[in-house]
């Protein structure tokens, strides 16, 4: 499942800037799940199209040293709502297109889920994908109208990693 938060936002005539934090709530993502007649179905894997790796991609070098000191991304909002959200949807993975999947930096509170990673990742056993690129696969969904794909992705195996590249497919 593809949620477009860009054109999402252009449709809701919300000013929208990838290279700000943007917390998309429960309700945005509930409203372009809508938007783009969706239902969640046991197993899916959200994939969050916020636009941030084609902006950051098409910043000149020197701007891109600015937003790595000054780093900001747009992404899922942090906070019980989320997590209740995510695990009530049945979703196996939650993936964008931006650094953490959640926005960036977290608010800066005393709320023990201001890092969705920690409770996504240990306690609900999601798969998080970060850096994914989206864009033609968004783009792709605008043409056609269809926000679904059977979505392939096999990390390379390193015994006592962490992380690897997707090496990720999306077949429609």
């Amino acid at each position: 499942m593809i949620l477009d938060m860009v054109q999402f936002c252009a449709d809701a005539h919300r000013p929208y800037d990838p290279g700000t934090r943007t917390a998309f709530t429960v309700d945005d993502l509930e409203s372009a799940r809508r938007h783009a007649g969706l239902e969640y179905q046991v197993g899916d894997i959200l994939l969050i199209h916020t636009g941030f790796a084609a902006w950051y991609i098409g910043l000149p070098t020197g701007e891109r040293v600015k937003v790595r000191r000054n780093f900001a991304a747009p992404g899922i909002a942090n906070g019980e709502e989320m997590c209740r959200y995510l695990w009530d949807a049945h979703v196996v993975a939650v993936v964008s297109d931006t650094y953490a999947v959640e926005a960036f930096p977290p608010e800066r509170r005393d709320d023990p889920l201001r890092y969705l990673h920690r409770v996504l990742i240990g306690q609900f056993g999601m798969a998080l994908g970060e850096l994914w690129w989206t864009e033609d696969l968004a783009a792709d969904c605008a043409r056609d109208g269809v926000y679904e794909a059977f979505l392939v992705s096999a990390p390379l195996h390193g015994p006592g990693a962490i992380g690897s590249p997707a090496n990720a497919l999306a077949i429609k």
